[in-house]
């Protein structure tokens, strides 16, 4: 997963596939309810850190990783799983189930701005994904 937490402390995450990102790395969605189109996340009455600090990325971190999916977003965050709560929760059950050692990457839905696949430089530094 990648984290950019902006100066004005909104949140996005992104997915990607591979071993370390750099500049070039094309993002995903990530896979994980709560997400909007732009990697955002709704926040609920989760508590967020305050601050874009090295210090606070556990804290981001959890915030993401721990916090109730209550909803999908209006996106879909996998590919060739339903858009549904349930589809969702029945794909990570059966990976669990069936003891998978890694995340199946050939799932991940990518992020497409402008009609090309987003790369993590120009996620730094946009406004938006639309």
């Amino acid at each position: 997963m990648v984290y950019i937490v902006r100066a004005d402390g909104s949140l996005r995450c992104f997915a990607y596939k591979g071993k370390r990102p750099d500049e070039r790395t094309k993002l995903y969605r990530a896979p994980l309810g709560n997400v909007y189109s732009d990697g955002s996340f709704c926040t609920g009455n989760a508590k967020k850190p305050k601050d874009n600090a090295v210090a606070s990325i556990e804290g981001w971190e959890n915030f993401v990783l721990r916090c109730t999916n209550t909803h999908l977003g209006a996106v879909a965050v996998l590919r060739n799983v339903d858009h549904s709560e349930a589809a969702l929760i029945d794909f990570y059950k059966g990976l669990s189930e069936s003891g998978a050692k890694s995340f199946p990457a050939a799932r991940l839905a990518p992020v497409i701005k402008n009609g090309t696949h987003l790369e993590l430089k120009p996620a730094l530094f946009m406004e938006t994904i639309q």
